[in-house]
């Protein structure tokens, strides 16, 4: 028996150790998620974020490097079309007006972008976020008074992008909450980071 007892605790003693080790192997990230669970129970991380010019351009930059793109593309090959059919006579050259579509898409939404970009920059609009355990809340104000609020939960969330002091958190492939980081402490990031990945699968 009283060897049993020995050997008991010498296995426990060790997988005890296996799994200390284990947490210290995974390093910071581990850490982070850890600190982040112990502080969603008595915080909540705030920040604002002013819906301006700079945001939006942070926002619609890759969009409009994809709508540039289109549209380039399309140009050069209608500009194609036009010097091909003006040396060679032959209905064959007509399958290049298929250029035509990128080109079109790629106007009209750079023509999209640009207008959503001025109108949301002339609301004033300034968004107050409030990170939560299963969800946060998003404050409206425009002048310094509450126009409207509202609550997402993170499994709402399809997808997180980070970038130049911005996270954007996706409901859908176009639309996104933009959340300013700018004026955030590192911890705070480091924590909003860990808290994002630990309700978000994306």
């Amino acid at each position: 028996t009283k060897y049993l007892k020995i050997y008991i605790f010498a296995v426990s003693y060790v997988t005890l150790m296996v799994s200390v080790e284990g947490t210290t192997c995974n390093g910071r990230g581990q850490a982070d998620i850890l600190s982040a669970k112990v502080y969603k129970e008595a915080n909540m991380i705030k920040c604002k974020t002013a819906l301006d010019e700079r945001a939006q351009k942070a926002f619609t930059k890759n969009f409009k490097i994809y709508s540039i793109i289109a549209t380039v593309i399309g140009a050069l090959g209608i500009v194609a079309y036009i010097v091909t059919s003006l040396l060679v006579n032959s209905s064959f050259l007509d399958i290049l007006l298929v250029f035509s579509l990128p080109f079109a898409f790629g106007v009209v939404y750079l023509f999209m972008i640009n207008k959503t970009t001025k109108k949301t920059v002339a609301s004033e609009l300034v968004n107050e976020y409030e990170f939560d355990n299963d969800f946060f809340t998003v404050t409206s104000y425009k002048h310094s008074e509450q126009v409207g609020t509202i609550k997402v939960f993170y499994k709402e969330i399809y997808k997180i992008k980070e970038k130049n002091n911005y996270i954007f958190l996706y409901i859908n492939r176009v639309n996104a909450y933009i959340v300013d980081t700018e004026n955030l402490s590192k911890e705070d990031i480091t924590l909003l980071r860990a808290i994002l990945k630990i309700n978000i699968k994306s």
